[in-house]
């Protein structure tokens, strides 16, 4: 399980995000200026869990998806490395770059979607039923616990074969020889 690699083409979402409005499934802005906002381990977990994502810090969404003024690439890029490491179970092991973008800097993180046998992912600090979370449209949602108990059997092989048929009676049959 290496990390994610990033392939992602942040002028083009950009671009994108511009002309619609909002962010998507696949990809999530924070502003992060001054300090990486708490529900970054919600949005974390919810890309694990599903099918991967990109999360991109220090543009304003609400400013048309402009570069966020004293934003620290840095900084974030060191704190999001800290909550994928420290704060997550397992751990999330993502692409976390740098980039250029219109005279700043941004912090783009690709993470990938654990493997089956590896999920439910949720912030360590709750449990899993209470911190594990899903991408849905531009946001993350907590799985219930319906949810998590449906992801946590897909850690194994199925065994129902091997289970004992309700009802069913053994019958001996003599086969001549």
């Amino acid at each position: 399980m290496g990390a994610a690699e990033n392939t992602f083409d942040l002028k083009a979402f950009v671009a994108h995000a511009r002309k619609i409005g909002t962010d998507i499934q696949k990809v999530e802005v924070k502003t992060a200026v001054g300090r990486l906002p708490k529900d970054t381990v919600e949005t974390l977990s919810a890309f694990a869990n599903g099918s991967g994502g990109t999360l991109i810090c220090g543009l304003f969404e609400k400013d048309g998806f402009t570069p966020a003024k004293d934003f620290d690439a840095k900084r974030v890029a060191d704190a999001v490395e800290q909550a994928c490491n420290d704060k997550m179970e397992p751990p999330v092991r993502a692409a976390i770059a740098i980039e250029e973008f219109e005279d700043a800097s941004l912090g783009v993180v690709t993470i990938p979607e654990l493997a089956p046998y590896l999920k439910s992912c949720y912030v360590k600090t709750r449990t899993p039923y209470g911190g594990s979370f899903i991408r849905s449209g531009d946001g993350d949602k907590r799985l219930n616990r319906y949810e998590v108990d449906r992801i946590m059997e897909e850690r194994r092989q199925p065994r129902h074969d091997a289970e004992i048929v309700e009802g069913a009676t053994i019958v001996m049959q003599l086969v001549p020889l």
